[in-house]
């Protein structure tokens, strides 16, 4: 139950952080549009084409870090050093963030 809620902390986290970097005049583009597609967010220190091409094929949002996060949430039981356990995808005009953890729909 802990972990539960502490995925849900860090989805919370991610998603105001996207909802504060788009209020300061950012873009965020190329999201999956529909929770069954999101795709892995990278971990922080994993940018650029390390993180978008294969075999990772993840969403960079290292640019939320340091200003809008310290680093961006790792999921208790993601054990690599690339993705974070968590994924991206937009749901209207809203930025969205899942875990496949919490919710069987998520990236399937």
């Amino acid at each position: 139950d802990a972990r539960g809620v502490s995925r849900n902390s860090a989805i919370r986290e991610v998603e105001n952080a996207l909802s504060q970097y788009i209020i300061d005049g950012n873009t965020i583009t190329g999201l999956p549009a529909a929770m069954s597609v999101a795709i892995d967010i990278c971990q922080t220190a994993v940018t650029g084409t390390d993180c978008t091409d294969a075999p990772v094929s993840g969403f960079d949002l290292s640019a939320l870090a340091p200003t809008y996060l310290t680093a961006l949430p790792i999921d208790p039981n993601q054990t690599g050093s690339t993705i974070t356990g968590y994924r991206v995808y937009k749901s209207g005009s809203f930025n969205k963030v899942c875990s496949p953890v919490l919710d069987a729909g998520c990236g399937i």
